[in-house]
């Protein structure tokens, strides 16, 4: 394999990424998954955002392909990482949910954390 090929193979599939999060952004919501069997509701995504996200992980994929003959390469790389940006923001609450919450669904009915209940019975008195 020439190493001029894999610019092309990475762009493809970054090309793949930012096709599925902007089709994730345009099919509604109860498309996949039917029924919540969370606890607690999520925080709202905004597919707006979301579209966002993935047009800006399309422009990178874009600017991976171009390689070095591109004329356009660093302006969709910068478009990119606006977009990308913007995107995050939009979606801020459930991004800072998904990679941070260590609330409710981790802690017992006492408000303790699980773990401490099971010590607790086993403890020889």
């Amino acid at each position: 394999m020439r190493l001029e090929l894999l610019p092309l193979i990475v762009g493809a599939l970054v090309a793949l990424v930012g096709i599925g999060l902007v089709a994730d952004a345009l099919l509604p919501d109860d498309t996949f998954v039917a029924v919540e069997r969370r606890r607690r509701v999520r925080a709202p995504r905004s597919p707006r955002g979301e579209l966002l996200v993935g047009l800006g992980v399309l422009l990178m994929a874009a600017a991976l392909l171009g390689r070095d003959v591109w004329a356009y390469g660093n302006i969709a790389v910068f478009a990119g990482t606006a977009l990308i940006l913007v995107g995050a923001v939009m979606n801020w609450r459930f991004l800072r949910e998904l990679f941070s919450f260590r609330g409710a669904l981790r802690r017992s009915e006492g408000g303790a954390p699980p773990t401490a209940d099971r010590k607790e019975s086993r403890r020889i008195r």
